[in-house]
């Protein structure tokens, strides 16, 4: 028999989103992912992956994997607009850059707290107009521990897909790497966005500019803050930017 992982979730329709998510980035071809044995009303079971979490080293390795699935869901998505909902098939509507983003942003730098970050809300809206002609591509909450090197890269976890731009979801990996392992060294991290990089413009795309991806750090920043001690996020990502 072969070793299962399972995935068991609240609901059923969250259930059915992430096994539709599956089959939608599988068929892009271009992220390797588990095979889905099996999916009931709360349950998805996957083949078992025997490989390992990626180390911050390891980087650059995802970097390049996640540019050649985000240029082709750029491809994919060629028809949507950065901040309106897309039908992206099999009646699956994932949401705009915009949406519900900008209103938690907006909710987390407006309560008290010791966020060390030049975002605010003003900023928030101007970046999420500034994007809104920018080609999308998407969003999977690409966490350091949502992969696994078999050594390929595998991605695991569909739970989340929505449009973004070029180079947010790379921010993710940077942002989820530093909070879990401690501080980045800043070369690695420019390699790691220079590796993206040279694929978008391989591919004919937009790169992420330095502007662009320092704010969508902060954005994660932002956003990933709440989870200090939880989910194995053990540092502050200001103790990295330093």
């Amino acid at each position: 028999m072969r070793p299962t992982w399972t995935k068991t979730y609240r609901t059923s329709e969250a259930a059915k989103t992430a096994a539709l998510y599956h089959s939608w980035i599988r068929d892009l071809g271009q992220l390797s992912t588990p095979d889905l044995l099996h999916q009931d009303s709360h349950t998805l079971i996957f083949t078992h992956v025997p490989g390992h979490h990626p180390s911050p080293d390891d980087l650059p390795a995802i970097a390049s994997t996640l540019a050649g699935f985000h240029i082709a869901a750029c491809r994919h998505l060629a028809s949507a607009q950065m901040n309106q909902p897309h039908d992206i098939g099999r009646g699956v509507i994932i949401s705009g850059f915009t949406e519900r983003r900008e209103q938690r942003l907006r909710h987390l730098l407006a309560e008290p707290s010791s966020l060390n970050t030049p975002l605010t809300a003003e900023k928030v809206s101007a970046w999420m107009a500034r994007v809104a002609a920018h080609r999308p591509t998407v969003y999977k909450d690409a966490n350091i521990r949502n992969f696994l090197l078999t050594p390929d890269v595998v991605a695991v976890d569909f739970d989340t897909l929505t449009l973004a731009p070029l180079g947010y979801d790379l921010a993710k990996l940077i942002v989820s790497a530093a909070m879990t392992h401690g501080p980045l060294n800043f070369d690695l991290m420019n390699t790691t966005l220079t590796t993206y990089n040279e694929h978008l413009s391989q591919a004919g795309l937009p790169t992420c500019s330095n502007e662009e991806f320092t704010t969508w750090l902060q954005m994660h920043h932002v956003l990933t803050s709440p989870y200090i001690g939880l989910n194995g996020y053990r540092f502050p990502w200001q103790t990295t930017s330093s």
